[in-house]
């Protein structure tokens, strides 16, 4: 049993009706996600980031796209929702239309496809910038012992940028 059906199990009635529809949504957008966790919550995982999650709290249920920036993106179309920078609000008996997770997902999925295009530049060999520690693209300096030519423990700063 997975993370999302473990924590459905947990749940009954219209409520977990309604989370079960939208990670089927999900699952049709981006058939390659996977169970998984993220920020504690069971989530459906996208190359390895968090694609969404929703779950159940006291007073509503929620809906987690990993992004302000998603949630930004469709605000408009979320007037008759209560929203939060990186959450929106709904219910069993006042559900978000399918056209509107879609789009939410969809939006979600090209910006962690994005990212790990970003990064794949990054770390190409041959590449202006190979960035091995994932970060903001500047080189990792190291300090290297003057004697032996080890790494001294520690010594890492980054070049200044050009």
């Amino acid at each position: 049993m997975g993370e999302i059906d473990a924590y459905l199990s947990t749940i009954d009635g219209a409520d977990r009706d309604a989370l079960q529809r939208v990670f089927a949504i999900a699952r049709d957008v981006v058939p390659d996600a996977v169970e998984g966790t993220s920020y504690a919550m069971a989530a459906l995982l996208y190359r390895g980031k968090g694609l969404i999650a929703t779950v159940r709290t006291t007073k509503f249920l929620s809906l987690y796209p990993y992004s302000g920036a998603v949630v930004a993106s469709v605000l408009e179309e979320l007037s008759d929702f209560e929203t939060t920078t990186g959450s929106i609000h709904y219910s069993a008996h006042h559900p978000l239309p399918d056209g509107l997770v879609r789009r939410i997902v969809h939006a979600r999925r090209t910006e962690i496809d994005a990212t790990a295009r970003q990064a794949s530049r990054r770390t190409e060999p041959g590449s202006a910038v190979n960035d091995a520690d994932g970060d903001d693209g500047s080189p990792e300096v190291h300090q290297l012992s003057p004697t032996s030519g080890q790494r001294l423990p520690g010594a890492s700063d980054r070049s200044p940028r050009a």
